[in-house]
């Protein structure tokens, strides 16, 4: 099985020998990994901590039906997924951008630290067809199935599932 490392350098110092279909599959790979990885609990877990996952999630909902509708998400010990839909000329990657850096510094207020909090990568997409919507709503509900209650943030807008 390849390592991460492996799959980051088949994807950025190879690219002109893969075909676009080999490209999204080895993203797709080392997404599946990465997610195998956190759900185990691995990295760090800020967002075990209530106050953290309060701050991402005021921040989430900070700028909801003003920049983007905030559809649903969950914020696990140590990671976030949401579903959010822009309006008008907001760009998803500054969206993020914004709720990362804003978490962040509170964050790092809060646990009187300095350093990263987010990943530098996100992994976004665009949202295909209905069943695929279904399929990720459905994902996030069932993310936390193994945690305690007390142990992460489960939101969705309206009775979506």
């Amino acid at each position: 099985m390849a390592s991460l490392f492996e799959y980051e350098q088949k994807l950025s110092l190879n690219r002109c020998i893969y075909e676009k279909k080999e490209i999204e599959l080895l993203k797709w790979e080392k997404y599946n990994r990465i997610e195998k990885y956190l759900d185990k609990g691995n990295g760090e877990c800020f967002f075990n901590n209530l106050e953290c996952r309060n701050i991402v999630a005021q921040a989430l909902l900070h700028f909801d039906n003003v920049r983007y509708k905030i559809v649903s998400y969950v914020i696990m010990p140590n990671h976030v997924h949401v579903v959010l839909m822009p309006y008008g000329e907001w760009m998803v990657q500054d969206i993020i951008k914004s709720i990362k850096h804003y978490s962040a510094l509170r964050i790092n207020r809060l646990l009187g630290r300095v350093g990263q909090v987010w990943q530098k990568e996100s992994f976004d997409r665009i949202i295909r067809d209905e069943q695929h919507y279904q399929n990720i709503l459905k994902y996030i509900y069932n993310n936390p199935r193994n945690l305690t209650k007390d142990s992460f943030s489960l939101y969705f807008a309206e009775n979506l599932i």
